[in-house]
């Protein structure tokens, strides 16, 4: 599989800790560029990093206004 970038975005530091080992362990293809744990920080890191492939969000927070496809 082709290296990609994401970024991941949860709110709870231990589900947050939990996903990041997750895919470093398991995903080794997965770049993790960065963690935010709210939409302010998604976005200050965006405006920092790379645009992603991919940004993991935590499902139950849909007001948060993050854009979940590829730009």
């Amino acid at each position: 599989m082709e290296q990609f970038k994401l970024i991941i975005v949860e709110d709870v530091p231990l589900e947050l800790k939990g996903t990041e080992g997750i895919l470093r362990n398991d995903v080794p293809e997965a770049e993790i560029i960065g963690t935010a744990e709210s939409e302010e920080a998604y976005w200050k890191l965006i405006k920092q990093q790379a645009l992603p492939w991919l940004a993991l969000k935590y499902a139950d927070t849909p007001r948060w206004n993050i854009p979940m496809s590829r730009c």
